[in-house]
């Protein structure tokens, strides 16, 4: 992520393509209805990586690289019990 997220060359790239009548560009946030995020462990830290939220977010430290799917299924279920993410799909 931030080995792409330094190179000109791709930055360049993707704007000339993401303005080419693709996809409709969003103007704030709050039109975004939907994306896609990542969860990833280092150094037995859980992150969230979320283009909306600019940087990475730390879910859980000290984990144990085994229990990885179990804590991310957690988290997303603690977001839906919450209201954070809505069940329903577009």
């Amino acid at each position: 992520c931030k080995i792409l997220s330094d190179m000109n060359d791709f930055k360049i790239a993707h704007e000339e393509f993401s303005g080419q009548g693709q996809s409709k560009l969003c103007e704030t946030a709050d039109e975004v209805s939907g994306h896609y995020i990542c969860f990833i462990v280092i150094d037995n830290t859980l992150y969230e990586l979320n283009g909306a939220h600019g940087k990475p977010y730390i879910i859980n430290k000290n984990i144990d690289e085994k229990d990885f799917l179990s804590l991310v299924c957690l988290e997303i279920r603690n977001r839906l019990e919450n209201g954070f993410i809505s069940e329903q799909l577009s």
